[in-house]
């Protein structure tokens, strides 16, 4: 069937990913199609998609190896395809080809070109070919543009001492923007220059400094040993904006110093439910207490979820309490209830599989009653797979929960149709595709061939089957 969708007249995205597939498969025919493409097609979308296809390869072998380079070289070349030269002229390295560096290195020295382009390159030459990288890095430095990452490309070249270029950063901090000082300064902290620990504590005492990057500096002076981080730390952890921004100073001083921190963080817990869950993390004896008057006081669930997380045995009653939610977050405690070893937790889950309840609540109940053990959860999943009446997102839900207790029969049925609409089909095999079931790629096959089904969805399967969608990718 690849083969026939790469021959066949499909859009390129298809027909360019059913030759990729065709040709990691050692199939000749595969080969032949990218390399038509990436030459010759009229589209210049359709040459650079088949083109990095093309270098995806890898090596072809011995016999075919050199024909291979020399079509690798001549895309390299062609000003055309843009940043996928990059992309083929990092394979034509890989295949020990000098061709593939030297165009790297031309690619990375153009001022003509992209900046996005030449950064792309820059990195690929470190990483293919150090002994080139050293000469052609050294000109792209003097680019503003490329100034920094130059020199982290170049700092990844094995045997290469780039101190001078990361103090040169330094002195021309002033045309940095506060994000790139504060990896500038810690950079040249970390090496010992003095001037590292002045320009980050430029940045947190600056107002005008967004906090996210003052919080930034301040961490990076405690990474430093200053010993003023405690203090600049627990002045945002005080003040800062947003009230996440707070959290995370109090977490930082809590690193340095544990009470304090523990302090601040109680304080904050009363304010944000993000703070709730640290002096759990810090084994205050307060801490569960605390995280559970979050969970009841905000109306985001962030803190109830964190609780049910973190709750065992000695919380039982709290669960029972947070149980009583309407929401999800209920359900979610009833079943943390039952994994803790609460019998409790079967009434309160039962509770959420009434009929008036939205269907999401009854899945979920459902669900976890059935990996306790209990047949009503499994019998109410297969009832709610099957009515057809249920929207189809529900349908698959349900049967994907009943997959995984190791029933993928239902998931099956819906996949096959034929009653189902495209939707339900392609989201029923895509949980069968994660479970490895011996009939996806079969039942992909079957929406590509079903004239019935929107072309939305037949194009998706034949994305599946290329692996030019993979399971988690919507190309809508």
């Amino acid at each position: 069937m690849l083969a026939a969708l790469a021959a066949g007249d499909l859009p390129y995205i298809d027909a360019v990913s059913a030759a990729a597939k065709l040709a990691g498969r050692g199939d000749p025919r595969g080969v032949a199609a990218l390399t038509e493409r990436a030459l010759h097609d009229d589209d210049l979308h359709v040459r650079g998609f088949a083109a990095e296809m093309l270098a995806g390869l890898g090596d072809p072998g011995d016999l075919v190896r050199q024909a291979f380079a020399d079509t690798l070289a001549r895309l390299a070349a062609d000003p055309e395809l843009d940043l996928s030269r990059v992309t083929v002229a990092a394979a034509l390295a890989n295949l020990g080809d000098p061709r593939g560096a030297v165009t790297l290195a031309q690619l990375a020295t153009d001022p003509s070109l992209r900046d996005h382009l030449r950064l792309q390159a820059l990195l690929k030459l470190c990483d293919l070919a150090p002994e080139q990288a050293v000469s052609a890095l050294t000109d792209v430095v003097g680019d503003p543009a490329l100034r920094f990452p130059a020199v982290k490309a170049l700092a990844r070249v094995p045997g290469l001492d780039v101190s001078e270029l990361w103090a040169a950063l330094a002195d021309a901090s002033a045309a940095l923007s506060p994000h790139r000082i504060v990896q500038v300064a810690a950079e040249v902290g970390g090496r010992g220059d003095p001037r590292g620990i002045e320009l980050l504590k430029g940045v947190v005492a600056d107002p005008e400094v967004y906090d996210g990057y003052r919080l930034d500096a301040a961490k990076a002076l405690a990474d430093l040993g200053d010993r003023d981080a405690v203090e600049l730390l627990a002045a945002l952890a005080a003040t800062a904006s947003p009230d996440l921004t707070r959290v995370h100073a109090a977490e930082a001083v809590a690193a340095l110093d544990a009470e304090r921190g523990a302090r601040l963080l109680a304080r904050l817990a009363t304010e944000h439910s993000h703070a709730a869950a640290a002096p759990v993390r810090l084994r205050r004896p307060d801490g569960m207490l605390l995280l559970h008057a979050a969970a009841r006081r905000e109306s985001h669930p962030w803190a109830a979820e964190r609780f049910i997380e973190y709750a065992g045995p000695d919380e039982a009653d709290l669960l029972v309490d947070l149980a009583t939610d309407p929401r999800y977050v209920g359900v979610l405690a009833a079943s943390r209830l039952l994994e803790v070893g609460d019998p409790r937790g079967v009434a309160l889950l039962t509770g959420f599989t009434g009929e008036a309840l939205h269907p999401s609540l009854r899945i979920r109940a459902a669900a976890a009653l059935a990996r306790a053990g209990s047949p009503a959860g499994r019998a109410l999943l297969q009832r709610l797979a099957g009515e057809r009446a249920q929207e189809a997102a529900h349908r698959v839900w349900a049967a994907r929960e009943l997959a995984d207790l190791g029933d993928p029969n239902v998931l099956v049925q819906l996949a096959e149709g034929p009653e189902g609409n495209g939707k339900q089909r392609t989201d029923a095999i895509d949980r069968l595709a994660e479970l490895d079931h011996p009939r996806a790629a079969e039942l992909w096959a079957a929406i590509v061939a079903d004239p019935a089904l929107e072309d939305y969805y037949r194009r998706l399967a034949r994305g599946r089957l290329t692996g030019h969608y993979p399971v988690g990718f919507d190309e809508g």
